[in-house]
């Protein structure tokens, strides 16, 4: 009885180590458990890390960040085509307004082609009142001729702003005008005068001036140049200075060809007056008379005034000259016509 008693105890303290020892190792996987799933957890994301371009934030659903990725590249893509087909767009139109631009600067003037090699002489009369105007001429791009008259409060200086910027300078004389109650100004042939004190007079004139002159035209003068004795008073002292007159053709009983003939002295004839009508419109018809005489004669002079036109003349003939050269013309002076 003891015997049994003592294996049934054995038996009792066998069974409680063995159930303790299975509790504690159910606790054990129990404990371990986590620690092995967080670990292939981790093991997983890394993997999924370097084999993913762009990090996934597993708390956002991966469906919903691709697709604006994509939106987005989308976007991008549609931007640069718009601005492509936009720059497409623009250049050919910028390009076509500025061959209307060129094309209508081109058509500006209805200037025709120059014939028989046309000559384009311009002379500008009444210098001597102002500086300032006779400096937006002197300012043209071309060769050409100011008249200018004796004792006005600038004549000395207009003469010498003209020798400076090496243009050619007549004297212009003045002359008296078959309309008496018209005063031509200082310095002027008057019908009373006999051919000597004509020939004083012109040169004091021509001194006058302190510089060097080309020629010599009339200012007004319509009764002087249709009277025979007095022109070849006049054109007496051009030749002994060596210089040439141009009748400016203030009437149409000038004497001055006819006394130039007699004497051998070298005149001209003045063929278009540019500003009779000082506007921009019948200025330029003007022009165009003369350009239509150049064109049938092989030249043409072309009078107009200095402070009169001031404002007109200079920027028409500035804008002019680029076509009158690309269509043929030449700009000349009197003094080199052979």
């Amino acid at each position: 009885m003891k015997k049994s008693n003592s294996q049934i105890w054995k038996i009792w303290v066998l069974g409680t180590i063995v159930a303790i020892a299975s509790l504690f190792l159910l606790l054990l996987c129990i404990v371990s458990k986590p620690t092995s799933v967080n670990t292939t957890t981790v093991t997983e994301k890394k993997q999924q890390i370097e084999t993913t371009p762009p990090p996934i934030n597993d708390n956002i659903a991966q469906p919903t960040i691709v697709p604006q990725i994509k939106e987005n590249i989308s976007e991008q893509k549609e931007e640069a085509q718009i601005a492509e087909t936009s720059v497409q767009t623009t250049v050919p139109i910028v390009s076509e307004h500025d061959n209307k631009s060129a094309k209508k600067k081109q058509s500006s003037f209805d200037i025709p082609l120059a014939q028989k090699n046309a000559k384009l002489v311009f002379i500008f009369d009444d210098a001597g009142q102002s500086i300032s105007k006779l400096q937006k001429y002197t300012s043209l791009p071309f060769p050409f001729t100011v008249a200018v008259l004796p004792y006005l409060p600038h004549s000395r200086d207009c003469a010498a702003e003209l020798s400076r910027k090496g243009k050619e300078i007549m004297l212009h004389q003045p002359m008296q005008a078959v309309n008496l109650s018209i005063n031509p100004g200082p310095g002027a042939i008057s019908p009373d005068m006999d051919s000597f004190a004509i020939e004083e007079l012109l040169n004091r004139n021509i001194d006058s001036l302190g510089v060097k002159i080309a020629g010599m035209n009339n200012h007004e003068g319509s009764l002087i140049t249709s009277d025979l004795v007095k022109m070849l008073a006049v054109l007496k002292v051009a030749q002994e200075k060596g210089i040439y007159f141009v009748d400016s053709r203030t009437t149409a009983a000038t004497k001055v060809v006819q006394a130039g003939q007699l004497l051998g002295t070298r005149v001209f004839s003045n063929d278009v007056f540019l500003d009779n009508d000082v506007e921009r419109e019948a200025i330029l018809h003007q022009i165009y008379h003369g350009i239509e005489i150049a064109n049938k004669n092989g030249r043409v002079v072309m009078i107009g005034h200095i402070d009169k036109s001031a404002d007109i003349i200079p920027k028409l003939l500035s804008e002019m000259y680029p076509e009158l050269i690309e269509k043929g013309y030449n700009f000349g002076i009197l003094s080199a016509v052979k």
